[in-house]
C-alpha cells in the first residue's frame, strides 16, 4: 500500500487552493492547542507543498468539498475506500511502511561488502539493478545514510506520511477527529522519543523522500528552512513541547 506516483502533491495542493478560495479561510495559532500545532507539524512540509493550512489538522477546514476530494485522493493514491482499508493502510505505514524495504535492501548491501566500493561505482551497480540509472546514486546515497544513521535513517518518512494520513482519514469522514487526532498522538510521542530536534527530524524525513522518490530532497528542505524561519510559522512549537490530549 504506498502512494502511486508523485502527481499526488500537484492536485492535492489544486485542490486545497480551491478549497480555500471557496472560504474555509485561515486559522490562527491561538485557535490551536500546543498538542494539534506540534502534531501538524510533523507533516508540515507536505502540508506546506500542498498549499494547506498549518492550524488546521488534515490541512484544510472540514466540509463537503474537503470530503469528497480527499475520499478520492486516499482511493486512488493510498487504496483507501473505507474505514477498515484506512485501518489497514495505517497498520502497514506504522508497522512497516518504506523503511522496512529501505532496512532490508542496505542490510543485504552491508552482508555483499557493498562499503568497500566507491560511492560512484556503488551507484552504477544500484542502477543497473535498478533498471534505472539515474536511481542509482540516490540509492548510493541511502546506503551511505544508513552507514551513518543505522536502522532508523528513514523513520520520519513513515511517521510523516501516517500523520498526514490521519489528517486525511479525519477530512475524508473515515475517522471521527477525536479518533484521528488520538492515534496522531500516539504518533507524535513515539517521534519525540525517537528523535531531539525538528532538524534531526526533517533531515531522517528528506532522506525517506529521497530514497522512496530517488529524488534530490533539497526543495523539501528548503521548504523546511522557509517555514523554520518564519516568526508564525509551524515550526515555532518547541520540539520538547509536553504532548497530551486536549480535545
Amino acid at each position: 500500500m504506498r502512494m502511486k506516483g508523485k502527481t499526488l502533491t500537484v492536485i492535492l495542493a489544486v485542490i486545497l487552493s480551491l478549497t480555500l478560495l471557496i472560504g474555509c479561510g485561515n486559522t490562527t495559532t491561538s485557535n490551536v492547542s500546543d498538542t494539534v500545532r506540534w502534531i501538524n507539524a510533523t507533516c508540515a512540509i507536505l502540508t506546506e507543498n500542498n498549499g494547506g493550512d498549518h492550524n488546521i489538522f488534515g490541512g484544510m477546514k472540514p466540509g463537503d468539498v474537503s470530503k469528497q476530494t480527499t475520499q478520492m485522493l486516499l482511493k486512488n493514491y493510498w487504496d483507501v475506500t473505507d474505514k477498515k482499508s484506512a485501518d489497514e493502510t495505517l497498520e502497514w505505514i506504522l508497522n512497516e511502511g518504506h523503511r522496512t524495504d529501505f532496512l532490508e535492501l542496505m542490510q543485504l548491501l552491508k552482508e555483499v561488502g557493498a562499503e568497500k566500493e566507491t560511492k560512484e561505482d556503488l551507484a552504477g551497480i544500484l542502477g543497473e539493478l535498478e533498471g534505472d540509472k539515474e536511481a542509482g546514486p540516490y540509492l548510493a546515497q541511502s546506503f551511505y545514510d544508513y552507514l551513518e544513521f543505522g536502522d532508523t535513517a528513514i523513520d520520519a518518512w513513515d511517521y510523516s506520511r501516517a500523520i498526514s494520513l490521519l489528517g486525511w482519514y479525519y477530512q475524508a469522514g473515515f475517522y471521527t477527529e477525536a479518533e484521528a487526532l488520538d492515534k496522531a498522538l500516539e504518533v507524535a510521542q513515539i517521534i519525540q522519543k525517537e528523535f531531539s530536534s525538528w532538524d534531526e527530524f526533517n533531515k531522517s524525513y528528506c532522506r525517506g523522500y529521497s530514497y522512496w522518490a530517488k529524488d534530490d530532497s533539497s526543495k523539501r528542505w528548503a521548504v523546511y528552512e522557509k517555514l523554520k524561519s518564519d516568526p508564525n510559522g509551524p515550526y515555532q512549537i518547541a520540539w520538547d513541547t509536553e504532548l497530551k490530549k486536549t480535545w
